[in-house]
């Protein structure tokens, strides 16, 4: 059976049902209601056999039969039409790679992006860049990816995207200044996450391309300016500008220059395992970058745990328990998207659920109180934007995903 339509001509052919009583049994697997095809299976039986048609085995081999198809059933109108598409999709998808995954991710939302798609897209995806990018996503062909839409920055909404996107193309910096289409704060914003990087000459450090904006800055207000000769005859000069002291902070600091690149572009990749390698508080060991990491729990024993990315443990929370043979221990640094408290057994006991963000991999994980205190610990400072290394447990035996057995904030 391939439609629905043919279930409702065996209906009526072998079991003798009339065209509504057979339309009654088409509807009840169109919506599956078993309810309903219970209702209906004696009379099925009993009609094929009054027909003298097939035999009360065949009879009860059909209905079985009718019961699986029911599964996923399509009436022909609705089957040859999914079908059209599936196939203009595939096609699509294998002869206009970019442009299809452009326009799927265009209409998808935030969490179905980074819950869902981002395996297949990490690898087309580029940061937004300020003469490509708009509030939808766009293919940059000189270098075949797809450009993130401006949209992805938290705080650009099309208030700000669409004088950005009027003004362009942009030269460099100055050009992008003179033309005011932002302000200094979210300029400085989009220099830190790249966005702006096609204005700097390549290859600048954060600070010098900061240091070019804060220049260009000057020189704008210079320009405004009614310009007077100095007592020795010498035209004055613009001053140099100054970079703001929190970005001056924040260089020296790694993991909080990642927390930050994170809070404004979610989706930007920052080498979170890299991070966790050469700066976390948790490395065991004297020699960097060591892949070991540690904590100390209240009775002031050392656990110790691997460092993994977040495709290692993506497939350790995929592995089937049977395949685990002992606990299996891991740590890895995340991106905090978010974290909340949820209660269970009837409310007398509570966890902690916290969504990370292993560079591309967003997966739940789950803190559980003490099994013996009751007790549930973590850091009071979590929150949304958080740097963490997190240490995580799968247990043998068990399909569940690895749940949490320590948070550390790293910024």
């Amino acid at each position: 059976m391939v439609y629905q339509e043919q279930v409702t001509k065996i209906a009526k052919e072998l079991a003798g049902f009339s065209g509504s009583a057979a339309e009654n049994l088409r509807e009840a697997i169109g919506k599956k209601q078993r309810t309903a095809m219970l209702k209906i299976k004696p009379d099925f039986i009993n009609g094929c056999l009054s027909s003298g048609k097939v035999t009360e085995e065949e009879a009860h081999l059909l209905w079985d039969r009718i019961v699986t198809f029911g599964r996923y059933a399509f009436n022909k109108s609705h089957a040859i039409s999914y079908s059209f598409i599936t196939y203009a999709c595939m096609f699509l998808k294998h002869h206009y790679n970019l442009e299809f995954w452009a326009a799927i991710l265009t209409n998808a939302k935030e969490k179905e992006i980074t819950g869902k798609l981002w395996p297949h897209v990490k690898h087309l995806l580029a940061p937004p860049d300020i003469n490509l990018s708009s509030d939808e996503m766009e293919i940059d062909y000189a270098n075949n990816k797809i450009r993130a839409k401006l949209g992805v920055i938290r705080g650009m909404g099309s208030a700000t995207i669409d004088p950005i996107v009027a003004g362009r193309p942009y030269r460099d910096i100055q050009d992008f200044v003179n033309r005011d289409v932002a302000g200094p704060a979210l300029t400085r914003k989009l220099t830190h996450v790249g966005v702006l990087d096609s204005l700097f000459p390549p290859k600048l450090e954060l600070l010098q391309k900061l240091q070019l904006f804060e220049d260009a800055l000057e020189i704008k207000k210079f320009g405004s300016k009614t310009i007077k000769p100095k007592k020795d005859g010498t035209l004055p000069e613009p001053k140099k500008g100054e970079i703001p002291e929190e970005y001056l902070i924040v260089e020296q600091n790694p993991m909080k220059n990642a927390a930050i690149k994170k809070s404004i572009l979610p989706s930007l990749l920052v080498g979170l395992n890299d991070l966790g390698k050469n700066y976390s508080k948790c490395i065991v060991g004297e020699e960097r970058p060591t892949r070991v990491m540690g904590w100390t729990d209240d009775n002031g024993f050392l656990n110790k745990a691997l460092l993994v990315t977040g495709e290692m443990l993506q497939r350790l929370n995929e592995t089937k328990g049977e395949a685990v043979e002992s606990d299996v221990c891991v740590a890895v640094t995340a991106f905090i998207v978010g974290s909340s408290i949820f209660e269970y057994k009837k409310g007398t006991q509570s966890a902690l659920k916290v969504v990370l963000d292993c560079d591309g991999y967003v997966q739940e994980h789950v803190l559980w109180p003490n099994y013996f205190t009751k007790e549930l610990t973590y850091p009071k400072e979590l929150k949304k934007g958080n740097i963490c290394t997190v240490f995580l447990k799968k247990r043998a035996g068990k399909d569940d995903f690895c749940s949490i057995q320590n948070i550390v904030i790293e910024a």
